[in-house]
């Protein structure tokens, strides 16, 4: 993944607890983005990700912005990129992001960096 951990340490705190963000911009197809957010522990949490998902019957193809803990709505059923897989296939963990054998994890030192 190109972003590096100071990246995100340089960014703004944002949000209640002053928690810094990051974005990291991948060169998939099928997911152009994920970020992350440090909890007050300095843990790395995830707080969305951005798809690439293709309406199977018009085949119109849109971003969405998928987030932990909600469902995947009325795209559940489209497809994700060119990559064969669902918007259901994708499992979003409180750390990372898991589509068939591919993992997206953050850096370990992601929110540890510059403290």
């Amino acid at each position: 993944m190109p972003a590096t951990p100071s990246e995100c340490a340089s960014n703004a705190p944002d949000g209640p607890n002053g928690a810094t963000t990051c974005t990291l911009e991948l060169t998939s197809d099928v997911i152009p983005s994920i970020q992350y957010q440090c909890d007050s522990n300095g843990q790395t949490t995830l707080k969305s990700v951005m798809v690439n998902v293709t309406d199977p019957v018009s085949g119109i193809r849109a971003p969405f912005k998928l987030v932990p803990g909600e469902s995947c709505k009325d795209i559940c059923n489209y497809h994700l990129g060119g990559s064969g897989f669902q918007v259901k296939d994708l499992v979003l963990h409180s750390d990372g992001v898991k589509l068939g054998n591919s993992v997206f994890n953050p850096d370990p030192l992601l929110c540890k960096e510059g403290t």
